[in-house]
């Protein structure tokens, strides 16, 4: 639901507890046409991905259509597009 830093690890059994801190999504650059024309790259590598998945629902390609948010797009592909945990990892980042 939101990103955290993880301060220090109270607990790992029976469930993992923390301090933590929330973060604030990064505030997106207005009017940079660099930053747009990033994040119009990485929607349109998304859905063409999703294009070429055999078997993704079209829900899929919908979602993708209308997040507006950079840092929720980046959540959604990494969670969709099938890749290894360091991968995932760096597109979060």
């Amino acid at each position: 639901l939101r990103r955290i830093a993880v301060r220090k690890v109270l607990q790992e059994q029976p469930y993992l507890m923390a301090e933590v801190d929330v973060l604030s999504p990064p505030p997106v650059p207005a009017g940079d046409k660099e930053w747009e024309a990033t994040v119009q790259n990485l929607r349109d590598s998304g859905g063409r991905l999703i294009e070429l998945t055999p078997d993704a629902p079209e829900e899929l390609r919908v979602a993708l259509l209308n997040i507006d948010e950079p840092g929720a797009l980046a959540d959604f592909l990494a969670g969709v597009v099938n890749m290894d945990l360091a991968q995932r990892q760096e597109v979060l980042e």
